[in-house]
């Protein structure tokens, strides 16, 4: 009697920790990886299952862009209420906000265009905003399509001028094996450090001219000696 007993206590444990085994991984398995914390702030007009997919499509872009595993959940993002746009144009809506991850020190734009009936037109687009637009402050931002470098400098690049001296410069943008992103200045110095050091200075005179901080941008200056940069 003792022995049957023993074994319906035991059957009946091991039965609770099945079910509490199986509630905990079901609560895992259905654990969002990103959620817009706070989307019902703002008059979106989207769907449920359009703000899932929205979710889906700005997760996949922060995972490439910052290298996150697919073991992560919970991410939350916060979309900026007064940055908010809809647009309805004939049967189009037009989307366009910002998002801060926090966890990620990051501010992206995101911008994004739904068809009535149809869902969404092309993948949303997730993108680097001007630095004045970023939370934090001094953060470089890097997206899969645009950079801190490409929406401030690089959209006035290739940039040519000359020194006082004579000797034309070339300012491009040029990217490390690593993707790190540094704005390259090609002069004919042959060896004349003179050369070199006022064609930096120059750069960086021009980057203040167009109201950004030098300090936040690198700057390369290589070898170079032929009597003409190109």
């Amino acid at each position: 009697m003792m022995k049957n007993q023993r074994i319906i206590l035991i059957s009946l444990a091991a039965g609770v920790v099945v079910v509490i085994l199986v509630a905990v991984l079901g609560v895992l398995l259905h654990q969002k990886k990103l959620d817009l914390y706070n989307i019902d702030q703002v008059e979106s007009g989207l769907s449920s299952s359009e703000v899932s997919e929205l979710e889906g499509f700005i997760w996949q872009s922060l995972k490439n862009n910052h290298g996150l595993s697919d073991e992560t959940v919970g991410l939350k993002v916060l979309i900026r209420p007064s940055s908010f746009e809809r647009v309805v144009q004939n049967d189009v809506v037009n989307y366009d906000f910002l998002i801060d991850v926090d966890d990620l020190k990051a501010t992206y734009e995101v911008s994004f265009a739904l068809m009535k009936g149809q869902g969404f037109y092309e993948s949303p687009v997730v993108d680097c905003p001007v630095p004045s637009l970023m939370k934090y402050s001094g953060t470089y931002c890097r997206g899969e399509k645009t950079s801190t470098m490409t929406v401030t400098v690089g959209r006035e690049l290739p940039y040519y001028f000359n020194l006082a001296s004579g000797e034309l410069v070339t300012v491009t943008l040029a990217r490390e094996e690593t993707g790190e992103e540094y704005l390259n200045v090609r002069v004919s110095a042959c060896g004349n450090e003179a050369v070199a050091v006022n064609a930096r200075e120059e750069v960086q005179e021009w980057i203040k001219s167009l109201g950004y901080n030098p300090d936040d941008y690198q700057i390369k200056i290589p070898e170079f000696c032929d009597g003409a940069a190109r």
